[in-house]
């Protein structure tokens, strides 16, 4: 009787901390979720779980439940393209934050307030976003011109999964090659910037063909012939 006592005394004193504090939505939701509460009544006997990703046993199946909340009838292309190839996760994860805009270049620490200005130093002039990072800076100019590319025809990187594709350059598993070639140029960006390398194209070609032998391992045996055109 005591504990009961002191637990209602409780609650009656947390009601009148609390509720008096509630706005007038969620006083009114408090009301709908009591009289839900009210209407319920228990009974001794086994529950029954009545569900769409109930297994053998009618036990829960949570990979159903995974599939159903990762898939959906219309397909997203960044999705595809990102995901669906065979680099490695951490260029997978790298290429979503790169689709999405959001790796540290210094428009990104600018707009976080981490650097003043986000104009490039070198040049001190427009601003070093993920476009001009990936596309538009001298080295990664030359670079996807030397591959074939028309530097008025490439995408901005938001919409990467749109990018041409160049005759010469095989159909098969494109969109890994295009993860691997913008990872390379982010490397190469962190030597230049936090290892005091000097830019250098055939540094980044070499690079690029030695990263194309080691993800060979990645793919099926019937694609890595691609991998001689990559380099």
């Amino acid at each position: 009787h005591m504990e009961a006592s002191v637990h209602s005394v409780c609650s009656t004193g947390l009601n009148s901390i609390l509720v008096p504090r509630l706005s007038l939505q969620a006083a009114q939701e408090k009301i709908d979720a009591d009289n839900l509460i009210a209407s319920i009544s228990l009974h001794q006997q086994q529950d029954e779980r009545n569900s769409f990703f109930a297994a053998v046993g009618n036990l829960l199946d949570t990979g159903q439940l995974y599939r159903a909340s990762t898939q959906s009838g219309e397909r997203c292309q960044s999705y595809e393209f990102v995901w669906k190839n065979y680099a490695p996760p951490r260029v997978k994860f790298f290429g979503w934050l790169l689709l999405q805009e959001r790796i540290q270049c210094r428009a990104n620490l600018a707009k976080k307030n981490i650097l003043d200005s986000d104009t490039r130093e070198l040049c001190g002039q427009s601003a070093e976003n993920c476009d001009y990072l990936i596309f538009h800076c001298p080295v990664a100019n030359s670079f996807w011109t030397h591959l074939g590319w028309d530097s008025a025809s490439l995408p901005q990187v938001h919409r990467l999964w749109e990018m041409c594709r160049p005759d010469h350059i095989p159909q098969v598993l494109f969109s890994t090659m295009i993860l691997l070639c913008c990872w390379q140029l982010w490397n190469h960006r962190h030597d230049v910037v936090f290892r005091q390398q000097q830019p250098s194209l055939s540094r980044l070609l070499a690079t690029c063909k030695a990263a194309c032998r080691q993800w060979s391992c990645r793919l099926r045996s019937q694609d890595k012939w691609v991998v001689d055109y990559w380099c």
